[in-house]
């Protein structure tokens, strides 16, 4: 049945052969220049999806550390112009407006990596997503005072806030001497490249962008 089919078909014609070349050429060809902008495409949906899924972890607080002491924190009034061109003038006025507060305090810090700030680009066959380098947190700090003591000259009434700073000023070098921002930086590399595994992605590198400067609390 098929034989009688294609025995009673038409023969083409010329004209019609060479149509059909040229239509098979057009294809061919509209082929191949869609081939490099359908490999751009898959490689602009992997970067972003790479980057989506880093970004989406945020603001990645990646190490912590607790202290507590006791801290003596001191404060006392300025001297006039005139009385601190005295000689010992300013020692004086320091010595009678003396406000002292004793205490214990228990402080927090953590490290955190800001993985909204992640960047993503290919190296050859390599993803190469770079990380921010980790910032110490502003510490978390309670005090339990057990002495508060104020001249009868002047009182300070801002003496527990501002022991309440000095504390913060000594967690954050407790912090930086532990080097908990490098904890911190390893903890979001390790998270990041287990991340990576699980987007299908082969050949990956993570890295911590050191030439950026952290910005002061």
């Amino acid at each position: 049945m098929c034989l009688d089919y294609y025995d009673t078909m038409a023969k083409p014609s010329f004209g019609q052969v060479s149509a059909g070349i040229c239509l098979f050429a057009a294809g061919l060809l509209t082929s191949v220049w869609l081939i490099p902008s359908q490999k751009s495409t898959e490689a602009t949906w992997s970067s972003q999806k790479i980057l989506t899924s880093v970004r989406s972890l945020g603001d990645l607080h990646a190490a912590e550390a607790s202290f507590q002491w006791v801290i003596t924190h001191k404060t006392s009034a300025e001297a006039a112009p005139w009385v601190s061109r005295l000689p010992g003038g300013q020692e004086v006025i320091s010595h009678l407006t003396t406000n002292e507060a004793l205490a214990t305090a228990t402080a927090t810090v953590s490290a955190k990596v800001d993985l909204k700030a992640a960047e993503v680009c290919k190296d050859g066959d390599t993803w190469v997503v770079t990380l921010p380098p980790a910032s110490l947190a502003r510490p978390h700090v309670s005090l339990d005072v057990s002495r508060e003591s104020k001249s009868l000259i002047w009182k300070d009434r801002n003496l527990i806030p501002r022991t309440t700073l000095s504390a913060e000023r000594d967690a954050r070098l407790a912090a930086k001497r532990l080097k908990l921002e490098a904890k911190a930086e390893e903890e979001a590399v390790a998270l990041v490249e287990n991340l990576l595994k699980t987007t299908g992605s082969e050949k990956f590198s993570v890295r911590i962008a050191r030439n950026l400067v952290e910005n002061p609390a």
